[in-house]
């Protein structure tokens, strides 16, 4: 039983909803809902509103981005959206379009076209980045982006369109890094015979020296960058 509740809980996190908006954050979803510090039978019952629904393609993430798609809505809503979300998700720039394209095509359902906000160069709210699905007659002069799970591709654009009306419709993606995960270790040996092997082992380990260490001690720090 626990363990049916762990997954329900992971995968409809993007689905549950605490919000007049209908997105929780900050992002991903916290299944204590009503943030009294336990998981009860309230949080549950929260749950079980969005259980059998089915999952959105609203959301993608990989190794390094995630792309969160909120759907079509004016500027003013969307830029309020982005605010609401936290300091970890923003509305792209125009320089970030060509990363972030490859995990924003993942996060439209699929089928679909979209038309988006974005940043321009002095930080006012456009539109649009675009997305279409790439077609065998389209221009062989231009690459597509194919979604991760090779179903279609899409041709991305953008466009600067200076007379979009703030109340306009556009899709509102938010987009954020994935930070790595570090962890730590050290050695300190009594014997400078067992420091030397300790710290072999650690650097052919992928472990880096962190600064500072000191040899006349036997004492070296190690950082490394977790692995899934």
């Amino acid at each position: 039983m626990k363990q049916l509740l762990t997954s329900l809980l992971l995968g409809l996190s993007v689905l549950a909803s605490a919000q007049n908006d209908g997105f929780q954050y900050p992002f991903p979803y916290n299944p204590d809902g009503n943030s009294d510090g336990y998981i009860s039978l309230n949080d549950m019952l929260d749950l079980l509103s969005v259980y059998g629904q089915e999952y959105p393609q609203s959301f993608y993430s990989d190794t390094t981005v995630a792309v969160l798609n909120l759907g079509r809505m004016g500027a003013h809503t969307c830029q309020a959206q982005a605010k609401q979300a936290g300091s970890d998700w923003r509305i792209p720039h125009v320089s970030e379009l060509a990363r972030f394209s490859p995990a924003a095509v993942n996060a439209i359902p699929q089928g679909q076209y979209a038309s988006a906000w974005y940043l321009d160069r002095s930080n006012i709210l456009v539109s649009s980045w675009s997305f279409s699905v790439a077609t065998a007659t389209y221009d062989p002069n231009y690459e597509s982006i194919t979604r991760a799970d090779s179903s279609e591709a899409y041709n991305v654009s953008h466009n600067y369109n200076s007379t979009t009306y703030v109340t306009q419709n556009k899709t509102c993606f938010l987009v954020s890094e994935i930070r790595p995960e570090f962890e730590f270790s050290f050695c300190n040996n009594t014997s400078e015979g067992a420091f030397e092997v300790c710290v072999t082992e650690k650097l052919n380990n992928g472990w880096i020296p962190m600064p500072g260490g000191n040899g006349q001690f036997l004492y070296q720090g190690f950082w490394r960058i977790v692995e899934d």
